[in-house]
């Protein structure tokens, strides 16, 4: 009798195995793409945010800046005033440091950067409100909208609205996700020209209406010096609390430049982001590698190294440099 030709149980078993192999790698693909693609969502959407907000403020400005100031209209922007004055519109005791000796009301010199922020205005009461930073320790300004009188006026126009809500079983909801909301920063490069200024769109992920916790914007000072052109700096703790620095998170230095020199402190004259790369612990600091070198302090006082302040700006997705704004 002929033996019918077949597979021993042997073989069999190694197909199994080779084939297990190769489902288990094509499932650890799933959540690998999953991840991916929630990372493309959030960027897309941070984007989108940027767009919708950079439209806003070129409209805002043409509006409420250079008409008026072409019609010979005085601007009551709180935010327009701060780029020459941060003291201005602030209640006498929320004023927290002296004017430089020399105002930038003219010349070469850059305007004070001033973070427009509707919504982290309308969250905050005392110095946080006008100032940037946890208690608004670390002063750069910080106003509002004047057409946006109400928190939820702030909640509304700060937030991207195209999102859809869903409930716990999946489905669309009627109401909007509203999980994407922005500030604003703005600064004049040259304070002499009124109607033109640099502007950048601060894209938050899930920042909430109306709260605003210790620690959303804390500020650090550097343990040494911070050197232009180096893409490190030592950060040191604050009251004993560490900075919460992890790879992907948005700083914002808002150095004043007076801090190195003994005279008055003057108000802050940098807005400079950066996204940080590493961060190791180091005794009482933290030493953090940022993405792109520091630059020179906005200010002729400061050459060379000087000591920096940074603030940590948690739940940041993106920060977006846009064109200038102009009397166009």
């Amino acid at each position: 009798m002929r033996r019918r030709p077949g597979l021993t149980l042997t073989e069999v078993l190694v197909t199994l195995a080779i084939l297990s192999f190769g489902v288990l790698a094509v499932l650890t693909m799933f959540p690998l793409a999953a991840s991916q693609m929630a990372v493309a969502v959030r960027e897309d959407r941070s984007a989108q945010a940027a767009n919708a907000a950079d439209g806003y403020l070129r409209a805002y400005w043409k509006s409420e800046v250079v008409d008026k100031v072409k019609a010979g209209q005085t601007v009551t922007e709180p935010f327009y005033e701060a780029l020459d004055d941060p003291n201005d519109t602030v209640p006498l005791a929320e004023q927290k440091l002296t004017l430089p000796i020399t105002l930038p009301l003219g010349g070469p010199e850059a305007s004070y950067p001033v973070f427009i922020d509707p919504m982290g205005f309308a969250a905050r009461t005392g110095g946080s409100k006008y100032w940037v930073g946890d208690n608004g320790g670390a002063g750069a300004p910080r106003r509002s909208l004047s057409k946006l009188a109400t928190a939820q006026q702030a909640f509304r126009t700060c937030s991207l609205m195209d999102g859809l809500g869903y409930d716990e079983n999946g489905h669309p909801t009627p109401d909007r996700e509203l999980r994407y909301n922005w500030l604003w920063v703005v600064q004049r490069p040259n304070n002499s020209e009124k109607l033109k200024a640099d502007m950048t769109v601060v894209v938050y992920d899930g920042r909430a209406n109306l709260h605003a916790p210790t620690g959303s914007e804390g500020w650090f000072m550097t343990l040494g010096l911070a050197l232009p052109g180096s893409n490190s700096v030592s950060l040191s703790y604050n009251a004993g609390v560490a900075p919460d620095v992890r790879p992907g998170t948005w700083v914002v230095e808002v150095t004043d430049p007076l801090l190195n020199i003994t005279l008055p402190p003057s108000k802050v004259r940098n807005a400079n982001f950066y996204q940080v790369v590493s961060a190791k612990p180091n005794g009482l600091s933290l030493d953090v590698e940022l993405n792109l070198p520091l630059k020179k302090a906005n200010d002729s006082i400061v050459a060379g190294a000087y000591i920096a302040r940074f603030v940590v700006l948690r739940g940041v997705s993106g920060v977006y440099p846009r064109p200038q704004l102009t009397d166009d």
